[in-house]
Protein backbone atom coordinates (compact mmCIF):
# COMPACT_ATOMS: atom_id res chain seq x y z
CA UNK A 1 0.00 0.00 0.00
CA UNK A 2 1.04 3.51 -0.55
CA UNK A 3 0.61 6.84 0.86
CA UNK A 4 -1.20 9.72 -0.93
CA UNK A 5 -1.44 13.26 0.83
CA UNK A 6 -3.72 14.68 -1.66
CA UNK A 7 -6.27 14.61 -4.79
CA UNK A 8 -6.65 16.45 -7.82
CA UNK A 9 -9.33 18.55 -8.00
CA UNK A 10 -10.47 20.97 -10.75
CA UNK A 11 -11.53 25.10 -9.94
CA UNK A 12 -13.20 27.51 -11.82
CA UNK A 13 -12.58 31.02 -10.53
CA UNK A 14 -16.15 32.50 -11.65
CA UNK A 15 -16.10 35.74 -9.37
CA UNK A 16 -12.92 37.64 -7.48
CA UNK A 17 -11.65 41.34 -6.23
CA UNK A 18 -7.80 40.72 -8.11
CA UNK A 19 -5.40 42.84 -7.15
CA UNK A 20 -1.59 42.67 -8.44
CA UNK A 21 1.40 42.15 -6.27
CA UNK A 22 4.83 40.98 -7.46
CA UNK A 23 8.01 39.87 -5.48
CA UNK A 24 6.70 37.90 -2.97
CA UNK A 25 8.39 34.47 -1.84
CA UNK A 26 7.90 31.90 0.45
CA UNK A 27 9.73 31.91 3.79
CA UNK A 28 10.18 28.17 4.91
CA UNK A 29 11.06 27.28 8.49
CA UNK A 30 12.08 23.34 7.67
CA UNK A 31 10.13 22.41 4.55
CA UNK A 32 7.91 20.77 6.67
CA UNK A 33 10.06 18.00 8.28
CA UNK A 34 9.57 18.54 11.56
CA UNK A 35 5.60 18.96 10.35
CA UNK A 36 5.17 15.31 9.01
CA UNK A 37 7.15 13.64 12.43
CA UNK A 38 5.78 12.54 15.43
CA UNK A 39 5.18 14.80 18.42
CA UNK A 40 5.62 14.34 22.02
CA UNK A 41 2.39 14.49 23.87
CA UNK A 42 0.99 17.20 24.29
CA UNK A 43 1.71 17.32 20.23
CA UNK A 44 1.92 20.72 18.50
CA UNK A 45 -0.39 21.61 15.96
CA UNK A 46 0.36 22.46 12.10
CA UNK A 47 1.30 19.01 12.23
CA UNK A 48 0.57 15.71 9.85
CA UNK A 49 -2.82 14.83 11.08
CA UNK A 50 -6.03 13.24 9.89
CA UNK A 51 -8.66 10.55 9.97
CA UNK A 52 -7.56 6.96 10.64
CA UNK A 53 -10.09 5.67 8.23
CA UNK A 54 -9.41 7.88 5.57
CA UNK A 55 -7.77 4.80 3.61
CA UNK A 56 -8.25 2.76 0.64
CA UNK A 57 -7.20 -0.42 -0.98
CA UNK A 58 -4.30 1.35 -2.60
CA UNK A 59 -3.86 4.85 -0.50
CA UNK A 60 -3.80 6.35 3.02
CA UNK A 61 -4.66 9.81 3.05
CA UNK A 62 -4.02 12.34 5.83
CA UNK A 63 -3.55 16.35 5.93
CA UNK A 64 -2.55 19.03 8.88
CA UNK A 65 -4.06 19.08 12.26
CA UNK A 66 -4.08 23.44 12.03
CA UNK A 67 -5.26 24.89 15.08
CA UNK A 68 -7.09 24.48 18.28
CA UNK A 69 -10.02 25.97 19.37
CA UNK A 70 -12.76 25.31 21.71
CA UNK A 71 -16.35 25.85 22.37
CA UNK A 72 -18.51 27.83 25.36
CA UNK A 73 -18.11 25.05 28.17
CA UNK A 74 -14.24 25.61 27.44
CA UNK A 75 -14.13 21.96 25.52
CA UNK A 76 -11.21 21.94 23.12
CA UNK A 77 -10.97 20.96 19.69
CA UNK A 78 -8.59 20.31 16.84
CA UNK A 79 -9.43 22.08 14.02
CA UNK A 80 -8.68 20.96 10.65
CA UNK A 81 -10.92 20.55 7.10
CA UNK A 82 -14.16 18.16 6.44
CA UNK A 83 -11.49 15.97 4.12
CA UNK A 84 -9.11 15.94 6.40
CA UNK A 85 -10.93 15.00 9.78
CA UNK A 86 -14.68 13.94 8.26
CA UNK A 87 -13.32 12.43 5.19
CA UNK A 88 -15.49 14.90 3.12
CA UNK A 89 -18.86 14.10 4.46
CA UNK A 90 -18.05 10.22 5.23
CA UNK A 91 -16.98 10.60 8.24
CA UNK A 92 -18.48 9.49 11.62
CA UNK A 93 -19.00 11.34 15.06
CA UNK A 94 -16.09 9.30 17.17
CA UNK A 95 -13.96 8.42 14.08
CA UNK A 96 -10.27 8.48 15.84
CA UNK A 97 -7.64 11.02 14.40
CA UNK A 98 -4.40 10.36 14.76
CA UNK A 99 -1.30 12.40 15.20
CA UNK A 100 1.22 11.88 12.74
CA UNK A 101 -1.43 10.89 10.25
CA UNK A 102 -1.17 7.56 8.66
CA UNK A 103 0.66 8.96 5.52
CA UNK A 104 3.58 9.45 7.67
CA UNK A 105 3.70 6.05 9.57
CA UNK A 106 3.40 4.48 6.22
CA UNK A 107 -0.64 3.75 6.64
CA UNK A 108 -0.56 2.81 10.25
CA UNK A 109 -2.79 4.21 12.85
CA UNK A 110 -1.28 4.53 15.74
CA UNK A 111 -0.99 8.17 17.74
CA UNK A 112 -4.75 8.63 18.31
CA UNK A 113 -5.02 12.37 19.80
CA UNK A 114 -8.78 12.90 19.10
CA UNK A 115 -12.02 12.02 18.03
CA UNK A 116 -14.13 13.57 15.53
CA UNK A 117 -16.78 15.65 16.76
CA UNK A 118 -18.46 18.05 13.76
CA UNK A 119 -18.28 18.73 10.49
CA UNK A 120 -19.75 21.28 8.02
CA UNK A 121 -21.47 19.10 5.24
CA UNK A 122 -20.00 19.92 2.00
CA UNK A 123 -22.71 20.55 -0.64
CA UNK A 124 -21.72 18.73 -3.65
CA UNK A 125 -23.22 19.88 -7.06
CA UNK A 126 -25.25 17.83 -9.10
CA UNK A 127 -26.87 17.44 -12.62
CA UNK A 128 -29.63 19.55 -11.55
CA UNK A 129 -28.50 22.18 -9.24
CA UNK A 130 -25.29 24.16 -7.74
CA UNK A 131 -25.44 24.59 -4.23
CA UNK A 132 -22.97 26.95 -2.90
CA UNK A 133 -20.73 26.45 -0.07
CA UNK A 134 -18.58 28.68 2.88
CA UNK A 135 -16.53 26.00 4.47
CA UNK A 136 -14.36 22.76 4.51
CA UNK A 137 -13.82 22.40 7.78
CA UNK A 138 -14.15 19.59 10.98
CA UNK A 139 -13.43 19.75 14.57
CA UNK A 140 -12.14 16.88 16.77
CA UNK A 141 -12.35 16.68 20.84
CA UNK A 142 -9.05 16.55 21.62
CA UNK A 143 -7.64 13.57 23.76
CA UNK A 144 -6.88 14.68 27.45
CA UNK A 145 -3.45 15.14 27.90
CA UNK A 146 -2.89 14.66 23.86
CA UNK A 147 -2.74 18.12 22.42
CA UNK A 148 -0.98 21.04 23.65
CA UNK A 149 -3.61 22.92 25.62
CA UNK A 150 -2.38 26.73 24.65
CA UNK A 151 -2.88 25.66 21.07
CA UNK A 152 0.93 26.02 20.21
CA UNK A 153 1.69 25.87 16.45
CA UNK A 154 4.68 24.15 15.13
CA UNK A 155 6.93 27.26 14.11
CA UNK A 156 4.41 29.32 14.48
CA UNK A 157 3.78 29.67 18.51
CA UNK A 158 0.45 30.87 20.34
CA UNK A 159 -1.74 32.86 18.24
CA UNK A 160 -4.46 35.43 19.26
CA UNK A 161 -7.88 34.70 20.34
CA UNK A 162 -9.52 36.84 18.40
CA UNK A 163 -9.48 36.25 14.88
CA UNK A 164 -9.88 38.93 11.93
CA UNK A 165 -10.58 39.40 7.75
CA UNK A 166 -8.38 39.08 5.33
CA UNK A 167 -7.76 42.28 3.56
CA UNK A 168 -6.09 42.30 -0.15
CA UNK A 169 -2.21 42.71 0.03
CA UNK A 170 -2.24 41.51 3.73
CA UNK A 171 1.34 39.43 4.26
CA UNK A 172 0.39 36.23 5.68
CA UNK A 173 1.49 32.76 7.07
CA UNK A 174 0.82 28.81 7.86
CA UNK A 175 2.17 26.05 9.44
CA UNK A 176 1.53 22.80 7.82
CA UNK A 177 2.46 19.25 7.32
CA UNK A 178 4.45 19.13 4.28
CA UNK A 179 5.75 22.89 3.67
CA UNK A 180 6.19 23.60 7.18
CA UNK A 181 6.00 27.84 8.10
CA UNK A 182 5.72 29.47 5.05
CA UNK A 183 4.61 33.18 4.24
CA UNK A 184 2.51 34.94 1.55
CA UNK A 185 0.22 37.44 0.24
CA UNK A 186 -3.45 37.77 0.07
CA UNK A 187 -4.43 38.47 -3.49
CA UNK A 188 -7.99 38.08 -3.81
CA UNK A 189 -11.32 37.89 -1.40
CA UNK A 190 -15.08 37.33 -2.16
CA UNK A 191 -13.56 34.76 -4.47
CA UNK A 192 -16.04 31.69 -5.51
CA UNK A 193 -14.00 28.96 -6.67
CA UNK A 194 -14.97 25.17 -7.81
CA UNK A 195 -12.82 22.22 -6.17
CA UNK A 196 -13.22 19.05 -7.07
CA UNK A 197 -13.17 16.16 -4.27
CA UNK A 198 -12.35 11.94 -4.90
CA UNK A 199 -15.08 9.61 -2.98
CA UNK A 200 -12.24 7.63 -1.85
CA UNK A 201 -8.42 8.31 -0.77
CA UNK A 202 -6.38 8.86 -4.30
CA UNK A 203 -9.45 8.12 -6.09
CA UNK A 204 -10.42 10.78 -9.34
CA UNK A 205 -12.04 13.86 -8.71
CA UNK A 206 -15.94 13.10 -9.59
CA UNK A 207 -17.52 15.46 -7.39
CA UNK A 208 -17.55 18.89 -7.16
CA UNK A 209 -18.20 21.21 -4.98
CA UNK A 210 -18.70 25.46 -5.01
CA UNK A 211 -17.32 27.60 -2.34
CA UNK A 212 -18.47 30.87 -2.31
CA UNK A 213 -16.74 34.46 -0.47
CA UNK A 214 -13.32 32.72 -0.52
CA UNK A 215 -9.76 33.64 -0.09
CA UNK A 216 -6.72 33.09 -2.62
CA UNK A 217 -2.82 33.09 -1.56
CA UNK A 218 0.09 33.75 -3.50
CA UNK A 219 2.75 32.64 -4.29
CA UNK A 220 1.62 28.76 -5.72
CA UNK A 221 4.91 27.30 -3.17
CA UNK A 222 2.33 28.86 -0.17
CA UNK A 223 1.41 25.28 0.20
CA UNK A 224 1.35 22.08 -1.19
CA UNK A 225 -0.25 18.36 -1.29
CA UNK A 226 -0.84 17.59 2.68
CA UNK A 227 -1.45 21.37 3.82
CA UNK A 228 -5.04 21.11 3.66
CA UNK A 229 -6.39 21.87 7.55
CA UNK A 230 -3.64 24.43 8.35
CA UNK A 231 -4.28 28.03 9.91
CA UNK A 232 -3.34 30.85 8.26
CA UNK A 233 -2.66 33.97 10.48
CA UNK A 234 -1.63 37.28 10.16
CA UNK A 235 2.20 37.78 9.23
CA UNK A 236 4.12 40.96 10.40
CA UNK A 237 1.30 42.56 12.73
CA UNK A 238 0.18 40.93 15.71
CA UNK A 239 -3.19 41.41 17.92
CA UNK A 240 -2.66 44.89 20.21
CA UNK A 241 -4.39 43.30 23.29
CA UNK A 242 -2.66 40.09 23.51
CA UNK A 243 0.60 40.44 21.45
CA UNK A 244 0.07 37.38 19.32
CA UNK A 245 -1.02 37.21 15.41
CA UNK A 246 -4.40 36.70 14.44
CA UNK A 247 -6.26 33.85 12.73
CA UNK A 248 -7.18 35.11 9.14
CA UNK A 249 -8.49 31.80 7.39
CA UNK A 250 -8.23 27.50 6.98
CA UNK A 251 -6.55 26.45 4.02
CA UNK A 252 -8.10 23.47 1.69
CA UNK A 253 -7.07 23.67 -1.63
CA UNK A 254 -4.19 25.05 -3.92
CA UNK A 255 -2.74 24.61 -7.34
CA UNK A 256 0.72 25.89 -8.58
CA UNK A 257 0.26 29.51 -8.52
CA UNK A 258 -2.19 30.10 -5.48
CA UNK A 259 -3.80 28.78 -2.54
CA UNK A 260 -7.51 29.16 -1.78
CA UNK A 261 -8.28 29.36 2.10
CA UNK A 262 -11.93 29.87 3.57
CA UNK A 263 -12.45 33.58 6.14
CA UNK A 264 -11.98 32.41 9.66
CA UNK A 265 -15.36 33.92 10.67
CA UNK A 266 -17.59 31.67 8.89
CA UNK A 267 -15.58 28.60 10.02
CA UNK A 268 -15.44 29.44 13.92
CA UNK A 269 -19.32 30.35 13.60
CA UNK A 270 -20.68 27.52 11.68
CA UNK A 271 -19.13 25.14 13.97
CA UNK A 272 -19.67 27.20 17.17
CA UNK A 273 -16.37 27.26 18.46
CA UNK A 274 -13.91 30.11 18.90
CA UNK A 275 -10.05 30.17 19.08
CA UNK A 276 -8.59 29.06 22.23
CA UNK A 277 -8.66 32.32 25.00
CA UNK A 278 -11.07 34.16 22.62
CA UNK A 279 -14.76 34.57 22.82
CA UNK A 280 -17.81 32.69 21.03
CA UNK A 281 -18.01 34.84 17.32
CA UNK A 282 -21.41 36.41 17.48
CA UNK A 283 -23.99 35.01 14.63
CA UNK A 284 -24.45 37.38 12.00
CA UNK A 285 -27.83 39.48 11.92
CA UNK A 286 -29.71 37.50 9.06
CA UNK A 287 -32.94 36.87 7.26
CA UNK A 288 -34.86 35.46 4.64
CA UNK A 289 -35.70 35.71 1.11
CA UNK A 290 -38.54 34.03 -0.73
CA UNK A 291 -40.55 33.97 -4.06
CA UNK A 292 -41.55 31.74 -7.05
CA UNK A 293 -39.59 31.12 -10.02
CA UNK A 294 -41.57 30.81 -13.29
CA UNK A 295 -41.29 30.35 -17.03
CA UNK A 296 -41.54 33.56 -19.19
CA UNK A 297 -43.11 31.81 -22.08
CA UNK A 298 -46.20 30.98 -20.12
CA UNK A 299 -46.20 31.62 -16.49
CA UNK A 300 -46.13 27.92 -15.46
CA UNK A 301 -43.93 27.25 -12.17
CA UNK A 302 -40.31 25.94 -12.64
CA UNK A 303 -40.03 23.16 -10.23
CA UNK A 304 -36.27 21.89 -8.99
CA UNK A 305 -34.25 25.63 -9.74
CA UNK A 306 -32.04 26.31 -8.23
CA UNK A 307 -32.07 29.62 -5.99
CA UNK A 308 -29.00 30.73 -4.10
CA UNK A 309 -27.68 33.61 -2.71
CA UNK A 310 -23.96 35.14 -2.89
CA UNK A 311 -23.40 34.44 0.63
CA UNK A 312 -23.88 30.63 0.12
CA UNK A 313 -27.56 30.06 1.43
CA UNK A 314 -29.28 27.93 -1.61
CA UNK A 315 -32.74 25.97 -2.06
CA UNK A 316 -34.93 23.83 -4.72
CA UNK A 317 -38.28 25.54 -6.04
CA UNK A 318 -41.08 22.78 -5.11
CA UNK A 319 -43.93 22.10 -7.70
CA UNK A 320 -45.47 25.73 -7.17
CA UNK A 321 -41.91 27.27 -8.43
CA UNK A 322 -41.79 28.41 -4.73
CA UNK A 323 -37.92 29.05 -2.49
CA UNK A 324 -37.36 30.09 1.01
CA UNK A 325 -33.76 31.03 1.76
CA UNK A 326 -33.07 31.25 5.46
CA UNK A 327 -30.31 32.95 7.41
CA UNK A 328 -29.47 35.17 4.63
CA UNK A 329 -27.05 37.73 6.54
CA UNK A 330 -28.47 41.32 6.11
CA UNK A 331 -27.48 43.70 3.11
CA UNK A 332 -27.91 43.89 -0.19
CA UNK A 333 -27.85 40.53 -1.46
CA UNK A 334 -27.23 39.09 -4.80
CA UNK A 335 -29.98 36.36 -5.26
CA UNK A 336 -29.45 33.71 -8.67
CA UNK A 337 -31.90 31.69 -10.16
CA UNK A 338 -30.43 28.92 -12.50
CA UNK A 339 -32.08 25.66 -13.86
CA UNK A 340 -31.18 23.31 -17.07
CA UNK A 341 -32.74 24.66 -20.35
CA UNK A 342 -33.63 28.22 -18.89
CA UNK A 343 -31.67 31.44 -18.81
CA UNK A 344 -30.35 32.28 -15.51
CA UNK A 345 -31.59 35.07 -13.85
CA UNK A 346 -30.10 36.87 -10.93
CA UNK A 347 -31.63 40.17 -8.87
CA UNK A 348 -30.21 42.61 -5.85
CA UNK A 349 -32.06 41.79 -2.78
CA UNK A 350 -31.85 44.17 0.54
CA UNK A 351 -32.31 41.64 3.49
CA UNK A 352 -33.43 42.73 6.79
CA UNK A 353 -32.92 41.13 10.15
CA UNK A 354 -35.75 39.02 11.26
CA UNK A 355 -37.19 39.72 7.90
CA UNK A 356 -38.74 37.84 4.71
CA UNK A 357 -37.45 39.94 1.43
CA UNK A 358 -39.69 38.89 -1.71
CA UNK A 359 -37.35 37.87 -5.08
CA UNK A 360 -39.57 36.73 -8.21
CA UNK A 361 -37.92 35.29 -11.17
CA UNK A 362 -39.45 35.24 -14.77
CA UNK A 363 -36.82 32.94 -16.03
CA UNK A 364 -36.60 33.17 -20.54
CA UNK A 365 -35.72 29.50 -22.52
CA UNK A 366 -32.05 29.03 -23.21
CA UNK A 367 -31.77 29.35 -27.29
CA UNK A 368 -28.88 26.80 -28.56
CA UNK A 369 -25.85 26.65 -26.32
CA UNK A 370 -24.36 28.83 -24.23
CA UNK A 371 -21.20 30.01 -22.94
CA UNK A 372 -20.12 31.65 -19.99
CA UNK A 373 -16.56 33.02 -20.07
CA UNK A 374 -14.26 32.07 -17.30
CA UNK A 375 -10.64 31.44 -16.29
CA UNK A 376 -9.77 28.02 -15.41
CA UNK A 377 -7.83 26.90 -12.75
CA UNK A 378 -6.32 22.95 -11.74
CA UNK A 379 -6.76 22.78 -7.83
CA UNK A 380 -5.50 20.37 -5.60
CA UNK A 381 -7.25 19.87 -2.14
CA UNK A 382 -3.59 20.41 0.19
Amino acid sequence: MTSKSAAKVLGVFLVAALAAIGGISAVRADSGTNHRAAQAWPVSLGTSGGNINDISTLYCCSGTLGALVEDGAGTQYILSNNHVLGRSNLGSVGDPVNQPGMIDQSCLRNGVVATLSDFVPIQFATKSSTPLNQVDAAIAQATTGAVRTDGTILDIGTISGSAMSAFVNQSVQKSGRTTGRTTGTVSAIDVTVDVGYSSSCGGASTKKARFVNQITITPGTFSAGGDSGSLIVENGSVDPADGRPRAVGLLFAGSSSSTIANPIGPVLALLGVNMVGGTPPIPPATGSVSGVVLSAADNAPIAGATVSADTGQSDLTDINGAYTLSGVPTGTRTITASVAGYLDASQNVSVAQNATSAADFSLNVAVGPTTVGVGCVTYTTT
